[in-house]
C-alpha cells in the first residue's frame, strides 16, 4: 500500500516515504532517521549521514559507524578507511568496529586492497589479526595474493612454504591464478 514502507518484505514503522533515500543495499535514510537493514541507527544524523567509500563504514557530522553501530571512540577528523574492514584514526586501528590496540595506527597498511586478512605495521605482519612469527621486517616484501617473503623464507597467508627459495621466488599474477615459482618449482 502507498503509505507503508517495506524493507526486504518487512514493514518498517515510522519511515517518511516521501523522503526515503537508499545509500546502499543495506542503508537507507529519510528526513528523520537512518536505517541499517531496517533497524533505526541511534545517534545518526540523517542530514549529514553518508557511506564512506564503498564499505560498511559510514559517518555523520558527529560519529563514525560500522554496520550501523556507532564507534564513539573514533576521531571523526582523522578517520581513514584502508579497506572494507580496516580503518584508522590518529589514536587507533579498527577492524570493523573493534579497536585493535596492538597495531600501530601511524604505520598500519593493508597489504591487499581486496583482502583484509594481511595487515602490517612497523613492527609486525598480521594474518587475520594474529602476528606472523619469524618474519624479518627489514627485508619483508609483499608479493601479492597472500604471498610474501623475507631474505630467508617464503610465506603464504601465515605459513612458511617449505622448500621455497626466497631469493628466486616470484609471484606471477593472472586473472584466474595464484601461480608462483622459484628455482625449485611451481606453487599454487
Amino acid at each position: 500500500d502507498k503509505d507503508t514502507f517495506y524493507f526486504k518484505g518487512e514493514v518498517i514503522e515510522g519511515v517518511d516515504i516521501e523522503s526515503v533515500e537508499f545509500l546502499a543495499e543495506w542503508f537507507f535514510k529519510d528526513k528523520n532517521s537512518v536505517y541499517f537493514y531496517g533497524l533505526k541507527i541511534e545517534d545518526a544524523d540523517p542530514e549529514s549521514f553518508v557511506r564512506i567509500d564503498n564499505t560498511r563504514y559510514s559517518k555523520d557530522n558527529k560519529y563514525i559507524f560500522w554496520n550501523g553501530d556507532c564507534i564513539k571512540e573514533a576521531d571523526l577528523e582523522t578517520f581513514e578507511v584502508l579497506s572494507y574492514h580496516v580503518a584508522k584514526d590518529k589514536n587507533n586501528t579498527y577492524f570493523a568496529r573493534r579497536i585493535i590496540n596492538y597495531i600501530d595506527p601511524e604505520t598500519v597498511e593493508v597489504l591487499d586492497e581486496y583482502n583484509s586478512d594481511l595487515i602490517k605495521d612497523k613492527k609486525k605482519v598480521y594474518y587475520r589479526l594474529k602476528p606472523i612469527r619469524g618474519i624479518d621486517m627489514a627485508t619483508f616484501k609483499y608479493l601479492g595474493y597472500n604471498y610474501m617473503k623475507d631474505k630467508k623464507k617464503v610465506y603464504y597467508n601465515n605459513k612458511v612454504i617449505k622448500g621455497a627459495d626466497a631469493e628466486t621466488f616470484e609471484y606471477h599474477p593472472s586473472r584466474y591464478s595464484r601461480d608462483a615459482r622459484d628455482k625449485n618449482g611451481y606453487y599454487y
